[in-house]
């Protein structure tokens, strides 16, 4: 059977550019649309990200983690962010963890900036290439409760493998 095998995106706030499936944001409390979030930590230029919007959440230390679940059926997933640069009395750094499907890890991100002084976009922080072409969730979450993490999701771009018959008369 022939098949067509495109990508997609996931923005951070208008969703599958297909189906339309909108990232989940957990606790949805502690995130933030980065464009207008005046309290928000870092402030990123706005023309730079994709569809000129992201989502911020910032640990802080003592708090407890937070996610970003993202459903797809494909055979590979990419998810970009926005990684800040070193700014005094902010929390820069990155500390990510990945699970797929309910659970099995898929690595870790972790990046603390120590001479950048500029944002930097379309950032990759996990690549999973090989999947099954299947129904997946990636779940990704925050993890340093002690230091604190940024998380400035932009985007995330899929792999989709469909299967079509041709018509013969």
């Amino acid at each position: 059977m022939p098949q067509v095998i495109s990508n997609r995106t996931i923005d951070d706030e208008s969703g599958d550019s297909v189906s339309g499936a909108l990232p989940t944001y957990v606790p949805a409390s502690s995130w933030r649309l980065g464009p207008t979030c005046p309290d928000c930590v870092v402030h990123p230029d706005q023309s730079l990200a994709f569809n000129r919007t992201w989502h911020d959440n910032s640990q802080f230390p003592g708090d407890p983690p937070a996610s970003l679940s993202l459903d797809f059926v494909g055979t590979a997933i990419y998810v970009f962010c926005i990684v800040p640069p070193i700014e005094a009395n902010v929390i820069s750094r990155y500390s990510l963890n990945f699970s797929l499907d309910d659970g099995a890890s898929q690595g870790t991100f972790a990046y603390l900036p120590t001479s950048n002084t500029d944002f930097l976009y379309n950032v990759s922080v996990v690549s999973l290439p090989s999947l099954s072409n299947k129904a997946h969730n990636l779940l990704v979450s925050t993890d340093d409760a002690i230091n604190g993490s940024i998380f400035l999701f932009d985007y995330a771009v899929y792999t989709c493998v469909q299967s079509y018959s041709l018509l013969t008369v």
